[in-house]
Parts: structure tokens; sequence; C-alpha cells
């Protein structure tokens, strides 16, 4: 159905809404999109929409611009000056700063359906939307609410990330919050950097749970800096974006004057020889003409009043060419982050890399010592091509790694494998681990600690779908008895931890989960790390032979404790151990097991069937057998493998 726009309810409307335009005021670029038309002329919607996409070629991912827009022969016209008031009455002033370019569209997609349907002909309208900063249906009025999901329908549910933990129904917010205090023991532990792997297909909910961790990390203090690897993939190398993108974010937390150095590096950052060269030119013109006799220019027919003028003409000549000169520095260095700036960079710089690292490493300093802690959260790597992914990854370990910053990086584990090994390619053939492919190193090498999105039982994806649906809202899940929940928060093992949990399942099913996730919080506390080390000891001759292993183990099977809470899966310590261990060891087995189960059993069986052959030497080797076998209850048979493969999202 059509949104008829008519000369009368525009004036009308405007007139109903016009203390809201005043609120929110335009972008620069929907104000120069609205000059280009005269001020009375009547338009459709469709080429206010065209002006702002000439501007902005890159929406949804450059679709919208290839759009062929065609106004039906009855579409309604207005100015583009009474389309922004109609615009205006869509958004709510107080969530939303400025009608920038992709609202605009938005909301004239709203207005006019026949522009709304060509739209979403090929994504392009979910593309813009999900461009969208702020969190779309949180900013609509009433009445933009009423055109974006119709009424007496299944509501339309936006697949955008979540922002705030009080829209969470997969309890996502307890393991964010689990991650928040992991990463702040951590940090107190490590001097250097420290990568954290969140990895997930995509759609698991990676995006979402960095939210609601960089809420909580913010909560405590910390400068959360949020890296969009895919949106910044065209400026190269990568760690200057990176850069780049902490510095501005470090100019909100820093004040001025401990950013001069920076600034002034910036400024003059391989381009130092122009600013003093056309200083220097300037001046010398200027001293030539002031040291010039008058008498002599007389003599050569020129009056003295004209050398005294050419003398202040060129002293202000010298001036300008002097401030245009540092104007060219300084607007170059406002384009620090731009693609150009880093070739120009790395062109005319000797060193280029340990520049960057050692003002890297200055600036996270005098973070900290203001009292800000760093995290940097990099999304999207799982969309970019492989050689922007391994450069990205190896610069975190080069540029970056000596500065007290915590990386994490969400993104899918095949793609960052595939990644390494089609750059690496060469390297298969002499490089060779069984159960380990060549990504999987890389990946061991960069991160001290992967943890997959928690996976969703079905009890609460029953209940997330009736949520959907509006069948059933969710109940407030607060009423477990406060008894219950201290024993939780003073457990003093992993052990009575599951005890707990086991009790619950007398409860209803929302205070059942308010106990799992008072109790995956728990796990993070820094006097259950240190008795989960302890208890883990044991299994140290299981691990391999370096001085990083059993640290490894215990961030690993911690986050696996995590993770099984959550997804409801109650396994004891001894056999998840022993399958954190094979996970962290041979990767590729780990991955065959968690979709054939059963093979578990033939682990030390002298005749192999239907086990692929590349698969043969772990089944035989002794060190898999041992983590494999145990005691009974901490063998590794296909029930508990079935279990563990449920904790991945």
């Amino acid at each position: 159905m059509s949104v008829a726009i008519g000369p009368e309810q525009v004036a009308a409307q405007k007139a109903e809404h016009e203390p809201q335009p005043a609120a929110l005021k335009l972008s620069p670029s929907v104000q120069e999109a609205t000059r280009r038309f005269p001020r009375d002329e009547r338009i459709p919607a469709a080429r206010l929409v065209g002006a702002i996409l000439a501007l902005h070629s890159e929406y949804a991912g450059g679709r919208a611009a290839r759009l062929a827009l065609e106004p039906p022969p009855d579409a309604a016209t207005c100015t583009a000056a009474q389309w922004l008031a109609e615009v205006r009455t869509l958004f709510d002033p107080d969530r939303a700063p400025e009608l920038h370019g992709r609202l605009t569209i938005a909301g004239l997609c709203l207005l006019e359906p026949w522009l709304r349907a060509q739209f979403e002909r090929d994504g392009a309208l979910a593309g813009l939307i999900g461009e969208i900063k702020e969190r779309f249906a949180e900013v609509l009025t009433k009445r933009g609410r009423e055109l974006y999901e119709p009424p007496d329908s299944v509501p339309n549910q936006p697949d955008n990330p979540l922002l705030q933990a009080e829209e969470d129904r997969l309890d996502r917010g307890a393991f964010a919050e689990y991650l928040a205090r992991r990463i702040a023991l951590i940090a107190e532990q490590e001097q250097g950097a420290y990568a954290i792997h969140l990895y997930g297909p995509w759609g698991s909910g990676k995006t979402t749970l960095l939210n609601f961790l960089s809420a909580e990390l913010g909560r405590a203090g910390w400068l959360v800096v949020d890296f969009n690897a895919w949106r910044n993939q065209q400026i190269r190398p990568p760690w200057w974006a990176l850069y780049e993108r902490v510095f501005q974010a470090s100019r909100r937390a820093l004040p001025w004057w401990l950013l001069l150095p920076a600034y002034w590096w910036r400024i003059t950052t391989g381009r130092l020889h122009y600013l003093v060269g056309g200083t220097v030119l300037a001046w010398a013109a200027v001293l030539l003409m002031a040291t010039m006799p008058p008498g002599e220019v007389a003599e050569r027919g020129m009056l003295p009043a004209l050398a005294g003028l050419a003398d202040n003409v060129g002293k202000i000549l010298a001036l300008l060419l002097t401030v245009w000169t540092i104007v060219q520095a300084t607007n170059r260095s406002l384009l620090f982050g731009s693609a150009q700036a880093a070739r120009s960079y790395t062109d005319r710089t000797s060193d280029p890399m340990d520049e960057i690292c050692r003002h890297f490493i200055r600036l996270v300093t005098e973070l900290r010592a203001s009292g800000r802690r760093l995290a940097i959260f990099i999304d999207d790597l799982d969309r970019c091509q492989c050689e922007y992914v391994v450069e990205l990854l190896e610069g975190m370990q080069t540029v970056f790694r000596q500065a007290p910053v915590i990386f994490v990086v969400a993104a899918d584990r095949q793609w960052l494998n595939a990644c390494f090994e089609a750059v690496y390619d060469r390297l298969k053939g002499s490089v060779h681990m069984p159960g380990k492919p060549l990504g999987a190193l890389f990946l061991e090498k960069t991160f001290q600690l992967t943890t997959s999105v928690p996976g969703v039982p079905e009890r609460l994806k029953e209940a997330f779908w009736r949520h959907l649906i509006q069948v059933e809202a969710r109940t407030d899940g607060r009423a477990t008895t406060s008894q219950m929940l201290e024993l939780v928060h003073r457990a003093p093992s992993d052990q009575t931890l599951m005890r707990l949990v086991e009790a619950s399942r007398e409860l209803p099913y929302e205070e059942q989960r308010e106990v799992r996730r008072a109790a995956v919080v728990q796990l993070a506390d820094p006097g259950t790390v240190k008795r989960t080390e302890h208890a883990l000891r044991p299994l140290a001759r299981l691990l391999e032979p370096n001085p990083r292993a059993m640290k490894r183990l215990v961030n690993a099977y911690s986050a696996y404790r995590a993770l099984a809470l959550l997804c409801e899966v109650d396994i004891p310590q001894a056999p998840l151990a022993r399958w954190t261990i094979l996970s962290l060891r041979w990767p590729r087995l780990a991955d065959y097991l968690e979709e054939h189960p059963q093979q578990v059993e033939q682990v030390g069986a002298q005749q192999l069937h239907g086990v692929p052959s590349e698969l043969h030497p772990l089944f035989t080797d002794p060190e898999v057998i041992a983590v494999v076998a145990g005691d009974e209850g901490a063998r590794l048979d296909r029930e508990t493998v079935r279990l563990c493969a449920l904790l991945r999202g």
C-alpha cells in the first residue's frame, strides 16, 4: 500500500512536528544532496536517494548505487526539504545523533513502499540498515515503527547484532561477563599483548557477544576500540589503519598535552622535508628582497615606493606560503588513516613498523598511566581476503606484541585456517604435524586463548523461538533463592559448582538458567582459576612439553566449562579436561570425532574401519591413546564426545 503524500498533508505534518526537525540535524552529505535541487522543485523520493548515493556509492557494499531506481507514474513528489521533514518524523532525535545518508535513504524507503521494494530486491535495504551504527529499530519513532513493522502480522525481527545485555535471551551476557573477568585477570598477569580468538560460523552471534563484552569492560574502566576489518581492508598494511583507530579513540581518553608528541609525528612523518624545505625557501626569498637597497631598485627604473611595496608583498607571500605548507601537512595528517597516507608513509620511512610500534607502545603506556587499560576488538575478519587476514594477524604478533593490550578477534576458525594455508601453500609439504593442519599451527602461535560462541540448548532454543513469534513472553527469571546463589558465589571448586547445578534441576527452568549464569561468572574468579589449575596439574604428563602448555590448558578448560554450563552439557571434570587436551593438541582429530563420535572407540585398535587415511597415525599414536584412555569415568567414550560436540555455537 503506497503512502500518499500531498502538499496539504506535508504542510500539516511539518507543522505538527516542527520542533523535532531542529533537533535532528542533517549530516553534511545530506545537506549537499539537498542543495542539488532548486528549493521549489518537486521530485520523487528516488531522485533524492540518487543524489545521496552519488556521494556515497559504497552504501550497502556498493549494491545500492547499482540499483536502477524507477518511480511509478503515480509516485508522490515533494521538494527535497519536504521529503526530509517527513523523514525526520520517523526517527527519535534523542537516539539518532544526526540524519545521515543511510538513515535518510532507509526513511524514504519506509515512506515509499515501491522504493522499499526495489531496495529489498537484492538485499540492498538489509545491507544498508546493517551498516547503520545505531540500532535501527531503536531510533524509530512510533510512526517509524508502524511503517517498519506493519501491524497484524508476525513481528519483523531485525537481524542486527544486539547492543544491550537486557535484550539477551540466549545468555550470551553471562558468557561476556565471564570473559570480561578472565580478561581482567589476564591483564594483571601479562606484560605484553594477549590475543583471544572468539570463533563461530556466520550468524552465530559473535558480534553480539563482542558488544556485550565491550559493555562489561567499559563498566570496568577499559578503553575498548572496535576495528571492523572488512571495512578497512582497502588500507594496507592493516596495522596502519588499526593504529589510526586506536589513536582516534585515545584522543577522547587522554588530555591534549599527552598527545602532542603523537600530533607532531603525524604532521611531520614522511614529509618533514616538505615542511622544512618550503619554509626555508619562502623566508630566503623574503631576506633577499629585504636586503635589496631601494636606490638600486630606482636605478633600474623602479620607484623606491614600489621596492618597499614589493618587500611587504614578499613577506606576506612568504607568510602565506608557510601557512599553506603547514595546512597541507596538517591536512594530510588528518587523512592519516587513508590508503594514500599508508602508502606514502611506508614508501618514505626507512623502518615504518618500528616507528608505528614505538608510538603505539607510548600511546598504550599513557593510557595505562591514566588508569585505562586497552582492549582491541577485531570483527568481520572472516569476510576479508586471505592476504589481508594473514597480514593483520601477523601484525598483531610483530607491531603490537610488546604493548600491554588485549586483542579479541571474532572470526570463523575454518576461514582463518584456510587463509593461512592459502598464503603459505608452499610450506604444506615441509611442515606436517598429524592432526594439526598448517593453519592451526599459525593460529596456535597467534592466540593464547581460543573459545567458541556458546551453543544453544534445545529448551533455551524453544523459549527463544516462542519469544520471536511472541507466543510467550520470557519471565523475569530472578526468583531463585538467594541462598542457592550465595552457595554458587562461594563455591570452592569446579566439582562444587557442578553439584549445585545438578541440585538446581528441581527448580523451574528459568531459575535453573540463573544458577548456571551465576556459575559461569564464578568460573572467572581468581580463586577458582587457581584451584582449577591445581586440580589439572596431574594431567600435565599428557600435554606438549613446553612451558605454555599448562597455562593454555587451564584457559581452554575454563572456557569449555563455561560453555558446558550454558549449553546444559554437564560433563565431569576429568573427561572434559581430556577432551580439552585432545582439542588443543590434535584439532583435526577433534573436528573429525565431533562429526563421528562413535569412532573414538577405535582409538588404539589394530584394525581401523571408516577412518580417513590421514588420521590413521593418530588412532595408533601412544600419546593420543593416553589422552583418550583413562580410569572409569575419565575415558573419552562416544557419549562424552557427542556431548562435547554440543559446546560450539
